[in-house]
């Protein structure tokens, strides 16, 4: 589908670095953001992607333990994925 963005992380779980992948269709401008469950953004990256994959290093040594949410927004398109800190 034209406009796509596939999101992928690792570790999962993480504990200090979490390496991010955006993969996408077309050039676009994204947000990176990581939210824990009650909603509150904790990190949050810009960055440009080109078609194909861009990745970005994110340091979670400073968080808490538990679930988090992932959200990579651009204009096209929100993707969201649920990742683990320990």
């Amino acid at each position: 589908t034209a406009g796509r963005m596939v999101i992928d992380a690792w570790p999962d779980p993480a504990t200090t670095r979490l390496t991010i992948a955006v993969q996408s269709a077309v050039a676009d401008q994204v947000t990176l953001q990581l939210c824990n469950v009650l909603g509150r953004m904790l990190r949050e990256h810009s960055l440009q992607i080109t078609p194909g994959v861009r990745t970005v290093d994110i340091e979670v040594g400073d968080l808490p333990r538990g679930m988090y949410l992932l959200a990579c927004r651009s204009a096209r398109a929100t993707v969201l994925r649920k990742l683990m800190l320990q």
